[in-house]
């Protein structure tokens, strides 16, 4: 089955099954009230799905000197992409089932803005 098929049949699907509890739940909405004791400033927190440790240490390093979170992002995915020890995604990434190495990547801020790369 192609991928976008795929998406398009069993992506809604997934959608409205994960969203079903919370539009039948009978519960009211709790007030929250701010902890007035607590920091209103953030901190930042690097996460990667895997154990990319080079690519986690990469963005904490960028966020450090004051770059945006979208340039931290950027430089520690770029870290992964480029080591070819590194069968899951980037340079050194497995082939798909047609045999063909392919390489695409997204990424968005919290504006909307977006781009991509496929190759």
């Amino acid at each position: 089955m192609e991928r976008r098929k795929f998406l398009k049949k069993y992506g809604i699907s997934t959608a409205g099954l994960l969203s079903a509890p919370a539009l039948f739940a009978k519960t009211t909405p709790k007030t929250v009230t701010p902890n007035k004791t607590a920091s209103t400033k953030s901190k930042p927190v690097v996460v990667c799905t895997w154990n990319f440790e080079n690519a986690s240490a990469k963005a904490w390093e960028v966020l450090q000197s004051g770059a945006s979170v979208l340039d931290a992002v950027e430089e520690g995915v770029k870290v992964e992409e480029a080591d070819v020890t590194n069968e899951t995604v980037g340079m050194g990434g497995r082939p798909d089932r047609d045999g063909n190495v392919t390489l695409d990547a997204c990424i968005m801020d919290k504006d909307g803005n977006c781009g991509s790369v496929v190759n």
